[in-house]
């Protein structure tokens, strides 16, 4: 078969409606497994390389998972929740600290290399891991003066988990940073591999080694682990990106864009944040609620279900370098076509993900222990929400990806602010449960605008079917 019938015939098995019998169903999918397995189109190279950022992230969630569990069965619900608690501040702090950078040089080294403009790639390659290093340590340096001074205002079992974070904070900027690197290049092994299968595998091996041999069973001592985990596994991403890079990028002189770049990258890290703070606005709301034990029951009941997103984390790690490669040609047309198709495969897996979950919810949350099963309330909730934000496909990282940044981050930073607004008028009422609908409520709200800013600024549509306007098209 030749490369342009190979293309035509995925395209028309992963597009078309076809038959839709149980046999014929079962047909496509052979044919969908063969195409992806051996096609040479390339429609059939990035749902390929979707599939193989999926497998890393199912490892990975396998792997984050039973190090959750090692962490409860260790430490016991109290010091989980407060682990869990400051882990969810070294997430959004390790992002915010990059300045933007980290998703920033995803869209820079693609647009610069298919430009032909090597040494602006270069350049913005250093000064991504240099801007988020100043500012990962000024960061950490003000937030531990921060701790000091605040004293005995913070609850004593959060001190030192607190200090360990902030230390925490450079070294998990700077792995930001590569991620975005090895995405740029679209080495999408190299990229998730370390982030999400040896940083986690050597977290679980450094608490259980710390225990055994006699360190108390404490958050403190979990994000101890986390640090020497987090500093290892970048150290291995480092080294194999600049082993790899002059095979794509030869060594040669850099050039400096800083302004323009940082006038792209800061309305990035607005919008980033935004969203993680949306995403776990309910568990920082929530401490100032609930004790640390009920904290951690939520926090297991939402990452269990948080499971959904490993979809359109896979399809993202594939599409974002595409979105800013194909409108850097301005291929128009081709672009609305693989808009529509990472809807695709966003939607129609996250729904299956979503009924496997929730037949396994009580098992998997009995995992951790016998009283968490009490989230599985939580689980069924947030499941619409996660659903709702698959069928927007990925609106939101294209805006991104093809220049409308601003835009996106002014809609995430509203519906932040709704969510938090939401989350402080439910959780008193309905405590864990108004945590889970609240997110609920932003997430489909922000599904809605970020595929109606899409389809008005770019005239692509993302969701599957608007009412009164048909399929997407």
């Amino acid at each position: 078969m030749s490369l342009s019938a190979d293309h035509q015939h995925a395209h028309q098995l992963i597009d078309g409606d076809g038959d839709m019998s149980p046999r014929g169903l079962l047909k496509k999918a052979r044919e969908i497994l063969r195409q992806v397995l051996f096609g040479r189109s390339q429609q059939a190279r990035d749902l390929r390389g979707a599939v193989t950022a999926l497998a890393v992230r199912i490892a990975a969630a396998a792997l984050v998972y039973l190090s959750q569990i090692v962490i409860v069965r260790l430490v016991g619900a109290f010091e989980y929740g407060i682990f869990a608690y400051v882990w969810v501040w070294l997430i959004i702090l390790g992002q915010v600290a990059n300045l933007g950078f980290g998703l920033a040089i995803i869209r820079f080294v693609p647009e610069y290399i298919v430009r032909g403009e090597a040494d602006l790639a270069r350049g913005a390659i250093r000064a991504s891991r240099g801007i988020s290093l100043v500012s990962g340590l000024v960061i950490a340096s003000a937030g531990i003066a921060g701790v000091y001074l605040l004293g005995d205002r913070i609850e004593s079992h959060y001190v030192w988990p607190f200090y360990l974070m902030l230390v925490c904070i450079p070294l998990m900027t700077l792995q930001h940073v590569e991620e975005g690197i090895a995405r740029g290049f679209n080495w999408v092994n190299l990229a998730l591999v370390p982030v999400y299968i040896v940083r986690v595998g050597l977290l679980l091996v450094f608490l259980t080694g710390a225990v055994l041999f006699g360190a108390p069973a404490t958050a403190a001592t979990a994000m101890a682990a986390g640090i020497g985990a987090t500093f290892v596994s970048f150290v291995i991403q480092y080294a194999m990106i600049e082993k790899h890079a002059p095979g794509e990028l030869p060594h040669g002189p850099r050039a400096y864009q800083l302004m323009p770049w940082t006038l792209i990258a800061l309305p990035l890290v607005i919008m980033d944040s935004s969203l993680l703070i949306q995403t776990h606005a309910d568990l920082l709301v929530l401490n100032a609620f609930v004790t640390p034990d009920q904290l951690g029951i939520y926090y297991a009941a939402a990452k269990t279900i948080s499971l959904i997103g490993l979809i359109n984390f896979a399809v993202t790690a594939v599409a974002n370098q595409k979105f800013a490669a194909l409108n850097a040609a301005g291929n128009h047309d081709e672009l609305g076509r693989f808009i529509r198709q990472t809807t695709k495969w966003t939607f129609w897996p996250a729904v299956a993900a979503a009924a496997a979950l929730l037949v396994l919810g009580k098992p998997l949350l009995w995992l951790f222990s016998p009283e968490f099963t009490v989230g599985y309330t939580v689980m069924l909730i947030l499941a619409v929400g996660h659903v709702a934000k698959a069928y927007s496909g990925q609106a939101e990282m294209c805006l991104s990806m093809i220049g409308h940044h601003k835009q996106a981050a002014f809609i995430l930073i509203g519906t932040m602010v709704l969510n938090i607004a939401i989350n402080l008028t439910l959780i008193p009422v309905w405590g864990v449960n108004g945590a889970a609908i609240s997110t609920v409520i932003s997430l489909i709200l922000q599904s809605i605008l970020l595929s109606a800013a899409l389809k008005r600024l770019s005239g692509h549509q993302a969701l599957l079917w608007v009412p009164g306007m048909g399929k997407a098209g």
